[in-house]
C-alpha cells in the first residue's frame, strides 16, 4: 500500500500547479508532509493524502535515513514555527 500526498501552491502568478508526491509507508508520508511545510513557505490548499497502488513510482528508502531526515526538520520547524 501506498501514500499520494497531493497538494496545490498559492503563486501570486495565479498559477496552482498540483504538486503530488508518492510514499511506500507512512514514515515517508510524515517526511513527505514536513518537507511539503519546510519547502512551500507560502499557503497550501487542497491537501489531499490517498492511499492505494500507485505503480508508476516506486521508491526504496533507508528507514533509518528517512527517521534521521524527519528528527532534523521537526527541530528546525520547532524554532521557526512562522514557515
Amino acid at each position: 500500500m501506498q501514500y499520494k500526498l497531493t497538494y496545490s501552491v498559492a503563486s501570486p502568478l495565479g498559477s496552482d500547479e498540483p504538486v503530488e508526491v508518492i510514499s511506500n509507508t507512512e514514515i515517508e508520508l510524515a517526511e513527505s508532509i514536513l518537507n511539503m511545510e519546510r519547502d512551500v513557505g507560502a499557503i497550501c490548499h487542497g491537501v489531499t493524502i490517498d492511499q492505494g497502488d500507485f505503480d508508476d513510482y516506486q521508491r526504496n528508502k533507508n528507514q533509518r535515513e528517512v527517521i534521521k531526515q524527519i528528527a532534523h526538520w521537526c527541530k528546525v520547524l520547532d524554532h521557526a514555527i512562522h514557515i
